[in-house]
């Protein structure tokens, strides 16, 4: 025979595979056949509580925070939850459209990734003392202190709320929540 075709599977040949393993075939049976780059880098899992993903399906946007020093953490509009990379000792494999169903034949998928860690999301409190530190920078001590002899403005660090959002790890409503409770001010 010239070259090297692999022929495919048929279910009678899994179920002697199985059989001589010992086990015992419930259900579809599938065959996995590895894709050139399964283990490429190309996807990240990650593991979200029934809640997120609900509002994920529903059409609700996230935002990740964090900055280079800090641990990422994911905001919804009204909450905060934090992301870490889990390790687990079984191989994560993911197929592009996996669907079972309760025929006895061959089912074969391509796996295009392979995994052995992934990234976990839990609800935490904001993280809401950078918030207090950048409001410390622009308390408001009355006219004398904030004008020149001259009259002018002293120059000041001033914050926006999306200047607040993109540097503290909350969601928007939290950080609201966190600025009514400081007695903070807007001024324009």
């Amino acid at each position: 025979m010239a070259g090297n075709i692999e022929q495919p599977r048929t279910i009678e040949d899994v179920q002697l595979s199985a059989n001589a393993a010992g086990l015992v075939s419930v259900g579809p049976v599938q065959t996995l056949k590895f894709s050139e780059n399964c283990m490429s880098n190309e996807y990240k899992l990650i593991e979200l509580p029934p809640k997120l993903l609900e509002k994920l399906q529903q059409g609700e946007s996230f935002v990740i925070r964090g900055e280079n020093q800090e641990d990422a953490m994911l905001c919804t509009k009204d909450s905060t939850y934090e992301i870490k990379l889990a390790d687990t000792s079984n191989a994560l494999l993911l197929t592009p459209e996996c669907q079972t169903n309760k025929d006895p034949d061959l089912i074969e998928h391509q796996v295009c990734s392979c995994h052995s860690e992934y990234f976990e999301v839990r609800l935490v409190r904001p993280q809401l003392y950078k918030l207090r530190n950048l409001l410390r920078e622009t308390l408001y001590r009355g006219p004398e202190y904030e004008t020149k002899e001259n009259g002018e403005l002293r120059t000041k660090v001033r914050y926006s709320f999306d200047d607040l959002l993109n540097l503290v790890q909350a969601s928007e409503k939290e950080i609201w929540d966190a600025l009514e409770k400081l007695g903070a001010i807007a001024i324009n």
